[in-house]
């Protein structure tokens, strides 16, 4: 008990550190105003999707914007369960995994060489957890859709909503508290890497996909919400570092000529690196000393 109240709290701790960390990148990226609007808004959707975490509590059809999708055989992206059946659709999304399985094709275990072993007893207790796995994930997919439907990630369709991403937010967002949103080209960067992100999830074999039954329906939204994040910590990355090395150093334009990018926010990025190599080994002690501490914090 006393373990797992340590794995708890470690846990706990870490989850918390992680948010923190997330907050504070994001304020300096987006700016404080910008993430606090953000967040208070994630915080809305997730206490309204709260009901919406069991599909037996979803709304009629006709107010649901999850029950019906509209197929499409030629758009990967379309693999959505339609209608949405408040169970029966997304527990057959998990038979591929005991379909057809026997109780004389699972005997073999050691186990069940035992004396002791009960095997009805033991596959009843087995098919209840694993109908609360079931449940579980259903629950998970539930809710999580519903906040990013509601924080308009997701379309009505639950499709990426790329409308969002590429015009949308830019403009409920105040750019001017930005690190660098004002200057169209890093705009334009960001722009551009959540739409190769969702060519990449586009393009992305289904048969891969179709080897576990949540990835078969969201692994498409799954590999871009991952990308588009990555997307997003890189240039905020890149900005931080071309605003921390232009005020050391002043700008750097004068170094295009000795081969390192036009664009200030990759030469930013490669300048960082050159400057983190050179150190010696003295001075990167120094600099793990002080991240180790605040990481320990």
């Amino acid at each position: 008990m006393v373990v797992a109240g340590a794995t708890a709290v470690a846990t706990a701790r870490e989850l918390i550190r992680r948010e923190m960390q997330n907050y504070n990148n994001e304020a300096i990226c987006w700016g404080q105003e910008n993430m606090i609007k953000w967040h208070l808004a994630r915080q809305v959707a997730t206490d309204e999707c709260n009901k919406f975490g069991r599909f037996s509590t979803l709304p009629a059809s006709s107010d649901n914007p999850f029950s019906t999708l509209p197929g499409d055989l030629q758009n990967p992206w379309m693999n959505v369960p339609q209608p949405i059946n408040p169970r029966n659709q997304w527990n057959n999304l998990w038979s591929d995994f005991l379909g057809g399985r026997s109780k004389r094709q699972a005997e073999g275990g050691l186990l069940q060489d035992s004396e002791d072993f009960d095997e009805e007893n033991f596959l009843e207790e087995f098919m209840h957890q694993y109908a609360d796995f079931k449940e579980d994930i259903a629950t998970t997919m539930g809710n999580l859709t519903c906040v990013l439907t509601k924080m308009k990630m997701l379309d009505a369709n639950l499709q990426v909503n790329m409308e969002a991403y590429t015009s949308d937010f830019w403009d409920n967002f105040d750019l001017s508290k930005s690190i660098a949103g004002e200057d169209p080209v890093w705009r334009q960067k960001v722009i551009q890497g959540y739409s190769d992100c969702y060519q990449i999830a586009s393009n992305w074999p289904q048969q891969s996909l179709d080897r576990n039954p949540v990835t078969k329906v969201f692994g498409r939204h799954m590999i871009y919400f991952r990308c588009a994040l990555k997307n997003e910590k890189k240039n905020c990355a890149k900005a931080q570092q071309s605003q921390w090395l232009t005020l050391l150093y002043g700008p750097s334009d004068n170094l295009v000529q000795y081969g390192l990018p036009s664009d200030k926010y990759d030469r930013a990025w490669y300048s960082t690196m050159v400057l983190t190599e050179a150190e010696t080994n003295e001075q990167k002690r120094v600099s793990e000393f002080f991240t180790q501490i605040e990481a320990r914090m």
